[in-house]
């Protein structure tokens, strides 16, 4: 799948069931073996997120949904708004993408079409790979349309107008 295949919007109330039924086992899935499933199961239900964990966190100033598809197909999507401790970044609540869709840049899209920023850092992690850690994250009114792009070197991100 081509990256110019996938759209990205804010999602709305209609699409939290299908939101939540992509959400829901993604979440699950990440936290097997760290949360014991009785444990999960108390936490919540699709349904629960659909009815109340979404629409309450949406309602506090500044949040926002956003989901990628594909032909019809939800791909992923971001929970976020500004975080309560410095309203200058950004909390990310959620970001997930779809099983079949992992390792696609489905994520990176998501983040860079809401104006979201995270640089890599230059360490490399124990097993060879780039460690990646938040820097810096940017609040952005509804207004505003930044790109982040990473810049030649890889040694941060530039801010773009789209």
């Amino acid at each position: 799948m081509r990256s110019s295949d996938i759209r990205i919007r804010e999602a709305k109330p209609k699409d939290f069931v299908r939101v939540a039924q992509m959400h829901y086992p993604a979440w699950r899935q990440s936290w097997k073996g760290i949360v014991a499933t009785h444990v999960l199961d108390m936490i919540g239900t699709p349904q629960n997120w659909v009815d109340m964990h979404y629409p309450t966190t949406l309602k506090r100033g500044g949040w926002s949904m956003w989901m990628a598809e594909s032909r019809g197909q939800l791909l992923g999507m971001m929970l976020l708004g500004p975080d309560l401790s410095n309203p200058n970044h950004i909390q990310i609540d959620a970001l997930y993408v779809a099983d079949q869709n992992q390792r696609s840049g489905v994520g990176g899209l998501l983040q860079r079409a809401v104006g979201v920023e995270i640089e890599q850092s230059r360490e490399i992690g124990s097993h060879g790979h780039p460690l990646m850690k938040p820097v810096f994250l940017t609040a952005l009114r509804t207004s505003d349309i930044v790109i982040g792009v990473l810049n030649a070197s890889g040694a941060g991100l530039t801010d773009l107008p789209a």
